[in-house]
């Protein structure tokens, strides 16, 4: 009695795909925050520097605020007075600008950071969908694969049930077909033994006829 074959289906290569596509997207979102930390940190660094020359010049603001304050003590001269208030106005605008320039180099940093922050999150939810897309794939294959196993697990059982059937059919047959030509050969009781044997031939002619 020859045994069926089991077919295999190969699951490994979808698999392998996606765990390829996972370490793509994974390398993808590395670089990205190196970029991006870099960045920050450059800004840090120009924002530190920017602060170190505003202390600088307020140092400096505060130097000539005391020269100031010192000549309108000791000095009445006008012209003398007239050079101060240039000189504070100069220091005004001076500080005026720097704070200009301190709140533009904040706003930039801050929209940069914003921007940064949503970019990552768009490239996170679109990474997670594609792997959960991919993560549905995946299972649909591996559910038709255990559908279509049950199917050949089932025709498989079912062929063996007609096999063993079909075999002790014929073994039936072949034990009949030997008692019959027993009888006929050892013909010692006619009337007993005619009848097994139409009755034998009678079987054999109605199965051939199914």
């Amino acid at each position: 009695m020859s045994k069926p074959v089991k077919q295999r289906h190969n699951t490994g290569t979808p698999l392998f795909c996606v765990r390829f596509f996972i370490f793509i997207l994974v390398v993808g979102l590395c670089c990205s925050s190196y970029y991006f930390n870099k960045s920050l940190t450059e800004l840090s660094t120009s924002l530190s520097a920017e602060t170190k020359h505003v202390s600088v010049l307020q140092k400096q603001v505060d130097d000539q605020q005391v020269i100031i304050n010192r000549f309108n003590q000791s000095v009445t001269n006008a012209d003398v007075q007239k050079h101060l208030n240039n000189l504070e106005k100069s220091l005004l605008n001076t500080q005026q600008e720097m704070h200009a320039e301190l709140e533009s180099t904040e706003t930039n940093i801050k929209s940069l950071l914003n921007s940064t922050l949503n970019k990552l999150d768009t490239t996170v939810s679109e990474a997670q969908s594609e792997i959960q897309s991919e993560v549905n794939i995946v299972k649909a294959d591996v559910e038709q694969y255990v559908r279509t196993t049950q199917d050949q697990f089932s025709m498989e059982n079912s062929f063996m049930v007609y096999q063993l059937a079909g075999t002790f059919t014929l073994l039936a047959c072949l034990i009949s077909m030997y008692h019959m030509t027993s009888h006929i050969r050892f013909f010692n009781r006619p009337f007993v033994q005619r009848k097994v044997s139409l009755v034998g031939i009678n079987i054999y002619n109605c199965l051939f006829r199914i």
